[in-house]
């Protein structure tokens, strides 16, 4: 079936490409190194997921909601009534830390709750995700008790 699969994609994507190229895929796949590949990527992507969904529980005591994916690199935090996700994101950036408020993902703007935050753990080294998260806490409590005025839509850039 992978197969089949990866000869739709090729035939969908270009007419002919470098016999040298088709060569070394043909090794890639049969000599293992696909599933010895996938392997190994799991295993980075499930330490850095442990270790965001631990931290995420950190921030539960700030009134922090989030919802654990059965996949994916990313997780949502749902942040206490009244917070802007938009606020928190030009908190944190302003310490090299980068989430992406939740308005963002509604092209019409229609989307009336600004609490959503949307994290990514696929480029952060599991070290770098404690960091990240204890500031992103520090930006929670330092907003917690702030007056939460209306900010400008943030879109980013693509």
């Amino acid at each position: 079936q992978v197969l089949k699969d990866i000869v739709m994609a090729k035939q969908a994507t270009d007419i002919s490409s470098s016999g040298l190229i088709q060569r070394a895929l043909d090794l890639y796949l049969q000599k293992g190194a696909w599933g010895k590949h996938l392997e190994y990527m799991k295993s980075i992507y499930e330490e850095r997921y442990n270790r965001i969904i631990k931290e995420a529980d950190k921030l539960k005591e700030l009134g922090v909601d989030y919802y654990v994916p059965n996949g994916g690199l990313n997780i949502w935090l749902t942040l206490p009534e009244g917070m802007s996700g938009s606020r928190l994101y030009f908190e944190c950036v302003k310490q090299d830390v980068l989430i992406i408020p939740g308005k963002v993902f509604y092209v019409d703007g229609t989307h009336q709750s600004d609490r959503n935050v949307r994290l990514s753990f696929a480029a952060v080294y599991p070290d770098e995700i404690e960091k990240g998260m204890e500031i992103i806490y520090n930006c929670i409590k330092k907003l917690i008790n702030k007056d939460d005025e209306q900010i400008a839509y943030y879109t980013p850039l693509m």
